[in-house]
């Protein structure tokens, strides 16, 4: 039992803590920044792919987004693929005159990754920009994402993702810092090598890389990512492109998506075991460490706890307390929600308390083979 408390308060601590200090100490001394283009080199073609589906409310917006971007005319296009939608999508997709905005639309609802297998062989393009519909890019951020493509090591490019903070939700700053977080230490390695962590909602790639992606796939960023690391190529965050996502923070629309994320991290584990090779080397340690321990972190969470009480001593007991006290908090947090939606405090650890609780559904539901589309 005691070796069961040591190895869980270690995966815990390098986890949460020493793998990212490892890997902005590396990024920091070690980093490689990548080729950066030569003066007037000529811009690359572009298409960029917004799979949709229902989402009128936004579509409009996201349209105009589009068109502000500081990109040439003539060398983009704006490819809005409908996904068996059944609200007015498409008549606002085909409202407007721009010749930029075209307009693919599928009968039935699919999901995102077949939307996106069937879209992409069709392009021509040079590189192949994904985003969400819900997404709002800055100005210059096709410009910025673009740039790291001048490096030939360079396979795929990451936009910096950002969460709407107009929600008034108690998690609003607790999302915001996460993303924060976490944007950081894909960057980081990115720096030092690759990350396998690319942005679903603002990422680029050329086009004649792409290899279709499994059928039923739930989240394609992630093994999108991978792939081009196994062929040797980096993925990279780009800070200069930016995506402000219109995502609701109310916890029930959190925990939803944070399910359906756990599932498709499952999903993505068994796609890339080759990926658990150790000869894989760095690809192997960022593997392991951002996204198998990550998923393992509520389960370790328990049995820490677990051992940490049937040990009786003093300090596997305040250790146990301190994480219950947590877990408490984070109940705490949301209820607070209801009453009081400026009052932050508690949010990371409600987020937190989310996130777990979202795991142990999302696995639950993987191991049961129950689907989700969108």
């Amino acid at each position: 039992m005691l070796a069961l408390f040591i190895i869980c308060g270690f995966v815990l601590g390098y986890t949460l803590g020493l793998y990212p200090l490892a890997m902005w100490a590396l990024a920091r001394w070690r980093g490689r920044p990548w080729r950066v283009p030569a003066p007037g080199a000529a811009l690359p073609s572009i298409s960029m792919i917004i799979p949709v589906y229902n989402e009128e409310k936004i579509l409009r917006e996201k349209i105009e987004n589009c068109l502000r971007l500081d990109y040439p005319a003539d060398r983009i296009e704006f490819i809005f693929a409908l996904d068996g939608c059944t609200d007015s999508s498409e008549a606002i997709v085909t409202g407007g005159a721009d010749p930029r905005v075209r307009l693919q639309a599928f009968a039935a609802n699919r999901g995102k990754v077949a939307i996106l297998n069937d879209v992409i062989p069709g392009v021509r393009s040079e590189l192949i920009v994904i985003s969400d519909a819900s997404g709002m890019i800055n100005p210059a951020g096709l410009r910025e994402l673009v740039a790291p493509f001048a490096d030939p090591e360079v396979g795929g490019a990451a936009g910096v993702y950002r969460v709407s903070r107009e929600d008034r939700s108690q998690l609003d700053s607790a999302e915001h810092s996460y993303h924060g977080f976490e944007m950081k230490l894909r960057g980081w390695e990115g720096l030092v090598r690759t990350t396998l962590s690319g942005t679903g909602s603002l990422f680029a790639f050329r086009q004649a890389e792409f290899e279709p992606f499994p059928a039923g796939l739930i989240n394609e960023d992630y093994v999108l990512s991978s792939r081009l690391a196994l062929r040797g190529r980096r993925v990279v965050y780009v800070p200069g492109a930016q995506l402000v996502d219109r995502l609701s923070t109310r916890p029930a629309a959190v925990f939803r998506r944070r399910v359906r994320i756990a599932y498709g991290n499952w999903q993505q584990i068994r796609y890339l075991r080759e990926l658990l090779n150790p000869a894989r080397g760095f690809l192997f340690w960022v593997f392991v460490s951002h996204k198998l321990l990550r998923m393992l972190l509520p389960f370790v969470l328990v049995a820490f706890l677990v051992s940490s009480m049937a040990l009786g001593s003093t300090v596997a007991w305040l250790m146990g307390a301190g994480a219950l006290l947590l877990v408490a908090a984070g109940a705490l947090g949301l209820l607070l929600d209801r009453f009081f939606r400026n009052f932050n405090p508690l949010s990371v650890v409600a987020l937190v308390f989310i996130n777990f609780v979202a795991v142990f559904v999302g696995t639950g539901k993987y191991i049961a083979g129950r689907k989700a589309a969108w």
